[in-house]
């Protein structure tokens, strides 16, 4: 009898140690699946907002697209290449430019500051000429 429980309590034993084994593989494969699942779920996201921006990028360019052809539409008009060509002082066949000068703006007088007392000033005025 005495036998028979040895035999029992090793038996349990190694059925407690195969529990335990099971255990910590199942919680690892646990563990890992619940890594995957986060880093997926982060990465959906990030994509997600990466997309979002990518698309008001497209929109952006889009609309600056069409503002620069109605740019170029508008440059290849007649009227803006007279323009142009009239603010380069460029001339049609016949036509005689006249540039107009006009005179630079000179410096106002300065005003001289006398250190000298006034009644000096008069008296340098009448006698010291």
């Amino acid at each position: 009898m005495h036998m028979s429980y040895n035999n029992k309590h090793l038996h349990k034993r190694q059925y407690n140690k195969w529990n335990f084994l099971f255990f910590i593989i199942f919680a690892f494969f646990t563990i890992t699946l619940v890594v995957g699942i986060v880093k997926l779920t982060i990465q959906y996201h990030n994509r997600t907002q990466t997309l979002a921006k990518l698309r008001t990028q497209e929109l952006e360019n889009q609309k600056e697209k069409n503002r620069l052809l109605l740019k170029l539409k508008q440059a290849k008009t007649p009227e803006y290449i007279e323009k142009h060509a009239r603010e380069l002082t460029l001339a049609k066949k016949g036509e005689t430019i006249v540039i107009g000068s006009f005179p630079t703006p000179t410096e106002a007088p300065k005003q001289v500051s006398h250190t000298q007392p006034t009644y000096r000033q008069w008296y340098n005025i009448f006698f010291n000429q």
